[in-house]
């Protein structure tokens, strides 16, 4: 009977090896929920320090400010309907700024969740550290960065959400990097970005841009291809696992009757 009740914690626990165990306790967990917390206060305090650059970016573009003598034909068309809808520049302004908030509470909403329901579980506070980091990026569409001292923490921030969506995919769900090649490219993909966004501009040859997305891009494919794989046969596995130990269990117990 011993036998018969430890049967199925074998099985769950080969399960959990096949599928990844992404459960967190002690230390680590409270380590990771509190970088996440923190992540998530940086981000919105970039974001919220980002709302005059972006403001101004914004009117620097349509050019309706008194220092633009040269505006953009597209730009003086644009102003021009905003006025016939009865628009101001300073309106479509607020606008974009005001649909950025919306989309950045709908992350941090998200993200809230998450970690709220499953802080327990590693893969959650991941998918949580990435929305309320990758939230920045609708403040980045601002041409001019928050200025010091923020602008260093701002470039942090964007670098943190953009290496992390790629991570993040590629550990997605079992919390293992399937294939084990995929590590590198997720290595290639934080140095990408910290170059990127770290490090002072310096011009790079837009086809090495092209070349490095188009290998995350087939990367990601193949990822995809070998993650539905993999879990055809770890279906057809688990299916085995269980038949074999109803069979098992049932010429037991009839063993034991029969004794």
């Amino acid at each position: 009977m011993n036998h018969l009740i430890a049967q199925p914690e074998v099985a769950m626990a080969s399960d959990d090896q096949l599928t990844g165990d992404t459960r967190l306790h002690g230390k680590l967990r409270i380590i990771a929920c509190a970088a996440c917390v923190a992540a998530g206060f940086l981000s919105l305090a970039d974001f919220i320090t980002s709302i005059p650059a972006t403001y101004s970016s914004i009117l620097l573009i349509l050019c309706t400010g008194s220092s633009c003598t040269h505006p953009a034909p597209d730009a003086v068309q644009f102003v021009q309907q905003l006025q016939a809808l009865g628009l101001s520049a300073s309106s479509y302004a607020i606008y974009n700024i005001v649909l950025n908030i919306i989309f950045v509470c709908g992350y941090f909403v998200v993200a809230i969740i998450l970690f709220w329901r499953k802080s327990n579980n590693w893969m959650a506070i991941f998918a949580s550290f990435l929305l309320v980091t990758f939230a920045i990026t609708f403040a980045e569409n601002s041409e001019a960065p928050p200025a010091p001292p923020w602008n260093l923490p701002f470039k942090f921030v964007v670098f943190l959400g953009a290496a992390s969506i790629v991570v993040f995919f590629y550990l997605f769900p079992t919390g293992r990097f399937v294939p084990r090649w995929t590590r590198w490219l997720s290595i290639g993909a934080i140095l990408y970005w910290g170059f990127k966004d770290l490090l002072p501009p310096v011009p790079m040859n837009q086809d090495v841009s092209i070349i490095f997305m188009s290998i995350a891009f087939l990367g990601f494919v193949g990822t995809l291809i070998l993650i539905i794989n993999s879990e055809e046969a770890l279906e057809e596995t688990l299916q085995k696992r269980h038949f074999n130990y109803i069979g098992t269990s049932i010429r037991e117990s009839a063993a034991v009757r029969m004794a």
